[in-house]
């Protein structure tokens, strides 16, 4: 899973936004060697 991914490469992690929120919070991660997956919809659903 993505999740498994993130973990493993998460270099810094900050709450920027609704930190009482919990999980639904905003955060900036950093990120390293992090395949990126693209789409494209034209206005379609993917």
């Amino acid at each position: 899973p993505v999740a498994a991914l993130l973990t493993n490469n998460v270099i810094s992690k900050k709450c920027v936004a609704y930190e009482e929120e919990g999980m639904e919070a905003f955060f900036e991660l950093e990120v390293k060697d992090i395949p990126g997956i693209v789409a494209i919809a034209h206005g379609e659903s993917l």
